[in-house]
């Protein structure tokens, strides 16, 4: 895969590039498990190019986004879903999760919407409490999917969190 949007990821493919053992490198995954998660979240639609791709160089393991303890991209789709239909929560558009916090009784993660931008879409947060907290469950964060992992690509150059 050609990559154009994600230059940054690609061109800093460790947590601590200079590290002997483990650096924390990205891991992908393949064309057609991207094509497999297209079928299944996106009608096969093809995802924005900005998310196939992250997916292609980091979607097995990413240092600035958490994955959590999901055995794959699969399973965190389907579990954090199962978790917002449990509380009655739904969004009436197609969407892909992109990072998780879940833990006890806290599930928020991160997400971009399908049908909006094909290149870069903007990053939303979704929170299981929003609507007790009179908040909207789908709060855009205001940063394009290529400007969120800059920014969590430099702060973790800085030694701080990516987020």
């Amino acid at each position: 895969m050609n990559i154009e949007v994600l230059t940054k990821l690609r061109n800093n493919p460790a947590k601590f590039p200079n590290r002997t053992g483990n650096s924390f490198a990205i891991e992908g995954i393949s064309l057609s498990n991207i094509e497999q998660l297209e079928q299944n979240w996106n009608n096969g639609n093809p995802f924005p190019k900005a998310l196939r791709e992250l997916l292609f160089l980091a979607g097995d393991y990413c240092y600035v986004l958490d994955y959590n303890l999901w055995e794959d991209q699969q399973e965190m789709q389907e579990e954090l879903r199962d978790v917002m239909q449990s509380k009655g929560h739904s969004f009436s558009r197609p969407f892909y999760i992109i990072d998780n916090y879940a833990g006890g009784s806290v599930y928020q993660f991160l997400f971009v919407y399908l049908d909006g931008d094909q290149i870069d879409p903007i990053v939303h947060e979704y929170y299981v409490g929003a609507l007790e907290r009179g908040t909207s469950l789908d709060r855009s964060l205001g940063q394009t999917l290529s400007s969120f992992i800059s920014i969590g690509i430099d702060r973790v150059r800085d030694g701080r969190n990516p987020m």
